[in-house]
């Protein structure tokens, strides 16, 4: 959607003795800076309808993102020449996958509004509504009178700051009923400004040619350190964090232009403690533009877009070229502390405890050799302190035209549950603090070969993998959590037959971004088929189907995730186990297990639209509750086809009853009331096929 030249990206390494590449390029901003001094005098107010859309992202390391919470809101802005600018909320919703703390002034559909009402005079300024408690109307917002303010590329004092190069003219578009041909400047800040706590832009800016007026501006907004120097790089030591725009224009009454389309994305990552980024991206739409109008009607409380349409488009990575220099797969090679997830920074589990460790990476960049271009060398390695045992990884990882091939020779402590979220990586938190690990493990050494191929426009993913490892069988070292008091929720960790194979898989993923766990709105799809040969063999087939939408105030979900494995002795760590909280609440922790198996779950919530502003604590807030009745169907089913599977069952856990199939499809039934996003409930659930009490739940 957003993509610089990668000429453009080597301004940042090339010296310039001039402001501007080429005296015609000096001409032509001049020209753009009177044009774009001020909003035409003829236009002293204008009125339009503003509908915005703010999600809380995730970003996982390999490229895929998560929507946990997606907020809308539907405003009508009133801006005047001389005189107060204000915001009308018309309507909002919201729905969150997991709560999350707000991090707004205002909170809640206020604060999803960051915009830029004109990209005309001196400074850009970007605006949010004040904060609720100093608001005189609770449905009319004040703009702040205090916005971040950017120094204008096209500002007086453009010269001491900016260096521009390009201008030359990229294609022609109709708008009303003229050819509009664009040039693109791009613009790179080299000192900083006179006021230090003005931000700077970098990037792109494409001008009607012929008038000289701003049609889009696309890039990030920093502030230089003073004295200048490298003003890409990372502003925090292990951390990194940049703000991101894409201002789209468009011309009304054939003489101004004003927002059609902004995109705000702040992006925050923590390379030493994980390769994940949190993502806040805020998309806004205008239109029923109203001039010098004071009696413009408002607009009902309509949608024109489901939620997460709006941002369902956009990735993280179409900043890449201005990003900061820890994000970037341009430039000098470049060494850190870093490890993939957090997990291999810190976990805690019952069979490690604790577990601690640090990780590096080397990446080559511009400068690798040229049959591995864009090569990292990567280690990382820690230490299971209950377990006294050492375990990490050594890998290689670079780009071969469209492919992204791997090596990775690992020992690692690998989760044998079955039908999980894609952050479900066992212990954590819950099991330091809550004395609660619903996982199971095998030490596995391996070596592994990996190469995957993203589709264009990052919708599907084909990935191959092959290999040799090891499985071991490992205990519980940990009795509880040495937190928590009293009675412990850890279990005996469950048998897993021990020897070794080679292996080899294939995978496909439709929409990754849709995978039951996130708020994207859409149908997501993964089939998988994995074959293992040696002391253990098996043929297995995953498959998972994902849907989530929205329609007034209902949202339905529904998933569906289902298997097979085949051998003449399968493993018993690769059976399907089924039961539980995670997949059939009305019965025991993996109660079920076999050859096959199948989970389905489906949910429909109805929000009532009251109580969706933050509870604000002073110095922080939480979710607004947003209380929703909801009524959801789990069903699941185990079978047996294999000889020797009812034998691997009761290796599962043999100082216990075996474990049974289901015999048939087993249905749990289960409804209530949930608030903060689903992470409160109050309900209850039944298990439909057999005769029992409903048990009830005050949380998830």
């Amino acid at each position: 959607m957003i993509l610089l030249p990668g000429a453009f990206a080597a301004l940042a390494l090339v010296a310039q003795d001039t402001v501007y590449s080429t005296p015609a390029l000096r001409d032509f901003i001049a020209r753009a800076a009177v044009a774009n001094a001020d909003v035409p005098a003829e236009f002293n107010r204008f009125r339009v309808h503003i509908e915005s859309e703010l999600d809380f992202v995730v970003r996982r390391p390999d490229g895929v993102e998560t929507v946990f919470y997606a907020e809308q809101g539907l405003r009508e802005f009133d801006w005047r020449r001389d005189g107060p600018q204000r915001l009308t909320l018309l309507s909002t919703r919201q729905h969150a996958a997991r709560p999350e703390i707000s991090l707004s002034a205002g909170g809640g559909a206020e604060w999803n509004i960051w915009m830029m009402p004109v990209l005309y005079g001196e400074r850009l300024s970007m605006r949010a509504p004040l904060p609720e408690r100093v608001r005189r109307r609770p449905d009319e917002l004040d703009i702040d009178d205090k916005p971040l303010t950017t120094l204008h590329p096209l500002a007086a004092l453009r010269e001491e700051v900016y260096r521009y190069s390009g201008g030359d003219t990229l294609v022609t578009i109709r708008v009303n009923n003229r050819d509009v041909p664009i040039a693109r400047v791009f613009v790179e800040p080299r000192t900083a400004p006179r006021d230090t706590s003005t931000r700077v832009f970098w990037g792109h800016i494409d001008f009607d040619a012929d008038r000289h007026e701003i049609v889009r501006m696309t890039g990030r907004l920093m502030i230089i350190p003073t004295p200048a120097s490298d003003f890409s790089a990372d502003a925090f030591g292990p951390f990194a964090h940049a703000t991101f725009i894409d201002l789209e224009n468009a011309e009304f009454s054939g003489r101004v232009w004003l927002p059609a389309a902004q995109r705000f994305e702040v992006q925050l990552g923590a390379p030493a403690f994980t390769q994940s980024r949190a993502l806040l991206r805020i998309v806004s739409t205008y239109g029923d533009y109203a001039f010098n109008d004071d009696t413009a009607a408002r607009r009902p409380g309509e949608w024109s877009a489901p939620i997460g349409q709006l941002t369902a488009v956009a990735h993280s990575d179409d900043f890449q070229m201005v990003a900061p220099d820890a994000w970037r797969s341009f430039g000098l090679p470049r060494a850190e502390f870093s490890v993939r997830t957090f997990g291999e920074f810190f976990r805690y589990n019952r069979v490690e405890g604790a577990y601690t460790g640090m990780g590096g990476q080397v990446r080559f960049r511009d400068f690798s050799p040229a049959a591995f271009p864009d090569l990292t060398l990567g280690a990382a390695a820690g230490y299971a302190w209950s377990e006294r045992t050492v375990r990490g990884r050594v890998s290689a990882d670079w780009r071969y035209g469209t492919w992204e091939p791997s090596v990775e020779i690992a020992r690692s402590l690998d989760v044998t549950n079955d039908f999980r979220d894609p952050f479900a990586n066992g212990g954590g938190f819950t099991a330091l603090i809550g004395s609660a690990d619903d996982y199971d493990y095998v030490d596995r050494r391996s070596a592994t070969f990996a190469a995957q191929r993203w589709s264009a426009n990052r919708r599907a993913v084909f990935r191959l993998d092959a290999g040799a490892a090891e499985d071991r069988y490992v205990g519980a070292n940990v009795s509880k959590s040495p937190i928590l008091a009293g009675d412990s929720g850890f279990r005996p960790n469950r048998g897993v037959d021990e020897g070794r194979y080679t292996r080899a898989a294939a995978s496909v993923t439709l929409n990754p971004r849709v995978h039951g766990l996130s708020v994207a709105t859409g149908f997501g799809a993964h089939a998988r088929y994995e074959v293992g040969r040696g002391d253990l063999a098996w043929q297995r087939v995953d498959v998972r189907l994902a849907a989530y939408t929205r329609f007034g105030p209902f949202v339905a979900s529904a998933k569906v995730e289902g298997g097979a494995v085949v051998g003449d002795n399968v493993p018993a760590q690769q059976l399907f186990e089924i039961g539980g909280s995670q997949h059939l609440p009305g019965y025991d922790y993996k109660e079920f297990a076999g050859d096959r198996a199948a989970i389905g779950r489906a949910k429909l919530q109805y929000y009532f639209g009251i109580w969706r502003r933050p509870i604000d604590l002073d110095r922080f807030q939480l979710p607004a509750p947003d209380p929703a009745l909801y009524t959801s169907v789990q069903s699941g089913w185990t079978g047996t086809r294999e000889s020797g599977t009812l034998a691997a069952m009761a290796r599962f856990r043999p100082d216990e009853s075996p474990i049974l199939t289901t015999g048939g499809a087993l249905t749990t039934v289960a409804f209530g009331l949930e608030m903060f996003g689903g992470y409160l409930r109050f309900g209850v659930a039944r298990a439909v096929d057999r005769h029992e009490a409903w048990r009830t739940f005050p949380w998830r």
